[in-house]
């Protein structure tokens, strides 16, 4: 098959709690050795931070509300992420992910897929 397509709106209706009010679900992916990435969704919401060493160079699109990201190793103050923002994460970073309200988005990121080894650094 040359392509696959899903549905995210099932998908978000059945997130992975991972830890505070991060939700995620990894739905698409390639675990090849030369070719790896990841492709899916997450859920942010209000009330609680939660801090992420990024397992992968990656990249975050926000599809609705707002999200902080804080570059917590290097001091730097948030920035502000809305709907129709993508963003760059770099391997090795550790962010700090929050929101007011709610926050939906799509992610891409270079590693394997169903590698969930991340999720211990999430805190």
């Amino acid at each position: 098959m040359s392509f696959t397509v899903k549905d995210t709106a099932p998908e978000f209706a059945a997130l992975t709690h991972i830890k505070n009010n991060f939700y995620f679900s990894e739905m698409l992916g390639n675990a090849e050795k030369k070719k790896q990435a990841s492709c899916g969704i997450f859920s942010i919401e209000g009330g609680k931070e939660t801090t992420l060493k990024v397992p992968s160079d990656g990249f975050n699109y926000i599809i609705e509300g707002e999200l902080y990201l804080e570059d917590v190793a290097n001091g730097r103050a948030p920035v502000r992420l809305e709907a129709g923002h993508v963003a760059h994460v770099a391997k090795g970073s550790t962010l700090r992910w929050s929101t007011p309200t709610k926050c939906k988005g799509f992610f891409v990121g270079l590693k394997a897929f169903g590698d969930h080894s991340f999720q211990s650094d999430v805190y």
